[in-house]
């Protein structure tokens, strides 16, 4: 469902194959006139850093870490308004380190974008 709703937030089509998100995408041959071809490729933003930043840049989030308040943790910011905004803090395990906890910060905030969207519709 996280996965879900951050896809949703950030326009991204997914299919489940199986247990595993797949971003659907157009690509064109030559000249898109000539017609298209659709092709899906892995999305897990949880698991890929590239995706996750891809994810950050699409919703405008900010991000960070952080150890002053909480202990180690990741957030990222987004906006709710044209004056508001929340954080979504993530801890970081000691397994996961400072990556993991990032990209589950960044798609945290991008689910909560995407439940936003989903309870305005």
């Amino acid at each position: 469902e996280l996965l879900d709703l951050a896809a949703k937030a950030s326009g991204v089509d997914l299919w489940w194959d199986g247990d595993s998100p797949r971003e659907v995408v157009q690509h064109w041959s030559g000249n898109p006139e000539d017609g298209g071809e659709t092709r899906d490729y892995p999305w897990n933003p949880l698991a890929d850093l590239d995706q996750a930043k891809n994810l950050r840049h699409r919703l405008c989030l900010s991000t960070g870490y952080d150890d002053r308040f909480f202990g180690p943790c990741a957030y990222a910011t987004y906006p709710t308004g044209p004056d508001s905004c929340n954080s979504i803090m993530q801890s970081v395990a000691e397994a996961g380190g400072k990556r993991a906890a990032l990209r589950r910060a960044i798609v945290r905030a991008a689910a909560e974008i995407g439940k936003a969207m989903q309870e305005k519709h």
